[in-house]
């Protein structure tokens, strides 16, 4: 009897705390997407109270719906943590996350920030927990959100997919979710491109393309890479970069596959040193693919622009990152202070040298 006497409490407790705004909530991204969040495109509104905020070293603004959400994006995106805003549970302004209270483990299950202790001391009398710092709050938030995310990949293989599959197929143009960085920016387009679709529906049709429909598309267009391939300059197995996937196809119809292009042009320029005979400068490779930094879809290495000595490191330290388009290309070295961008044939042993940090002479 006291064991559901003790859960009837939590509950009423939990139910006495909503996350939704009760003002109108600060919008911090621009365009359409603004409303959804940058993790998991749902509404920010249902979950205003632990919203967070962040610019990225690309100068974007991202706003997620929870702590946890942020923390786990920072593993792909290249944040600014100086930058994090939150939402304050109690007051709904915004305030500087680095110097907030947080209230973690509490009967909420939430991670809330708090600009004044004693507004986070209230809501621990209130719904237990302890109040901690930004890095711990960051830290536990990263791993409580990602156990939960493995029970929810179980629900979504069982329900959410297939549900979203069959709204998709009967309310749905043709979307293709490659065409989009971000999933709130699909999430935005399925209301245009979806008739008679309410949010419920929209966000199981938005993970249903974004992370099974992505995935299949992707895995058709990039860079084939096993699990047993090590760069044969590095040593590194490349299948966990695959981002900065290269691959070299030799005369002989096997391959060396690259955890970038720096490595893929010092085997390119030094065939020798890895083992490859070659005879009065013949040719000895008949393809080279790299991957284009934004989409990772393989390009021919001959016909890619690369940038030079921007700020954007890869597994081995400063890259030659790769586009399909000069537009992008100009684009990025602009945004991460690229020194150039070269072709193929321009790459010398000299520039190698030079991103390696080496005396070059």
């Amino acid at each position: 009897m006291r064991y559901f006497l003790a859960i009837f409490l939590i509950l009423n407790l939990a139910n006495s705390f909503e996350i939704k705004a009760t003002n109108s909530p600060f919008l911090a991204q621009s365009g359409e997407k603004k409303e959804f969040c940058s993790f998991s495109a749902k509404k920010i509104a249902n979950s205003y109270k632990t919203s967070h905020i962040v610019s990225t070293t690309s100068k974007e603004i991202k706003q997620y719906c929870s702590l946890g959400e942020l923390a786990t994006d920072s593993q792909e995106v290249d944040i600014v943590f100086k930058t994090i805003k939150a939402v304050d549970a109690k007051s709904q302004e915004l305030i500087d996350a680095n110097s907030a209270f947080y209230l973690v483990s509490s009967n909420l299950g939430l991670e809330l920030a708090f600009k004044n202790e004693e507004d986070a001391k209230e809501f621990k009398a209130k719904f237990g927990g302890k109040i901690v710092g930004f890095d711990m709050a960051f830290d536990m938030a990263f791993d409580e959100f990602n156990k939960a995310q493995k029970l929810e990949n179980i629900k979504k293989q069982k329900r959410l997919y297939p549900m979203g599959e069959r709204i998709y197929k009967a309310l749905c143009e043709k979307i293709s979710p490659l065409e989009y960085k971000e999933i709130n920016e699909l999430k935005a387009d399925i209301f245009k491109k979806c008739k008679d679709i309410d949010e419920r529906k929209a966000q199981f049709v938005t993970i249903y393309l974004w992370e099974e429909g992505r995935l299949s598309a992707k895995q058709e267009q990039k860079i084939e890479v096993h699990d047993k391939d090590r760069c044969p300059v590095c040593g590194m197995f490349v299948y966990k970069y695959p981002r900065w996937a290269a691959k070299v196809y030799l005369k002989d119809d096997s391959y060396e596959v690259f955890d970038g292009v720096k490595d893929m042009m010092k085997f390119l320029h030094n065939p020798a040193k890895f083992g490859i005979s070659v005879k009065n400068g013949e040719k000895f490779f008949t393809k080279a693919l790299v991957s284009d930094y934004y989409t990772q879809h393989p390009l021919d290495a001959k016909e890619a622009f690369y940038v030079v000595g921007s700020d954007v490191l890869g597994p081995m330290g400063h890259e030659l990152i790769p586009f399909k388009n000069e537009e992008d290309a100009r684009a990025f070295k602009l945004d991460h202070k690229g020194t150039d961008i070269v072709k193929f044939s321009e790459i010398s042993p000299m520039i190698l040298c030079k991103l390696d940090g080496a005396s070059c002479e």
